[in-house]
């Protein structure tokens, strides 16, 4: 993906697999990309299920926007690049960044892009480095009060109660 922008020549990106396939709503999209400052995304189909989710600092603790819905400006890829450390999560580890970041506001846009079928390569490998780094990521790159509600969700209340100690 870092490779692609190279060869860039408008100003959105949207990444797809092999596997993936725009719906006939994702024209529907295109009159909104107006800010070369926003990401906008969209809605998906995953595993036969439709997901349409607005996004906030606490439901990226749980999951990712899948890259196959996202319309980033190009200007996202002249301040950063996939870091290749994530070989699974690099696109969550961009969104995390981009999220925190002051120049990029990200905007839902309520239609339904592509289906994501099951199968691919982020199905079955795990990304043992973002699952190392994913808890300072979060602390890192979302406000402190989704962080503490992600922890209190995945250690507990006193798991959590302890993380918040230790970081005084």
């Amino acid at each position: 993906m870092n490779k692609s922008f190279s060869y860039v020549k408008g100003q959105w990106v949207i990444f797809l697999g092999a596997d993936d396939l725009l719906t006939k709503d994702f024209k529907k999209v295109l009159p909104f990309l107006k800010d070369p400052n926003t990401i906008y995304y969209g809605n998906v189909t995953y595993r036969g299920k439709k997901f349409a989710k607005v996004y906030n600092d606490y439901y990226l603790t749980k999951l990712n926007i899948c890259h196959q819905v996202i319309f980033y400006p190009k200007s996202v890829f002249t301040k950063y690049k996939y870091d290749l450390k994530y070989t699974v999560y690099a696109d969550y580890h961009l969104n995390l960044r981009c999220w925190k970041d002051p120049e990029f506001a990200f905007v839902h846009v309520n239609f339904f892009v592509a289906i994501f079928p099951e199968g691919g390569y982020s199905t079955h490998t795990k990304d043992l480095c973002f699952e190392t780094d994913r808890d300072m990521l979060f602390k890192k790159h979302l406000k402190s009060t989704s962080y503490y509600r992600y922890l209190n969700r995945t250690l507990g209340f006193w798991g959590m109660f302890q993380r918040f100690m230790e970081n005084k």
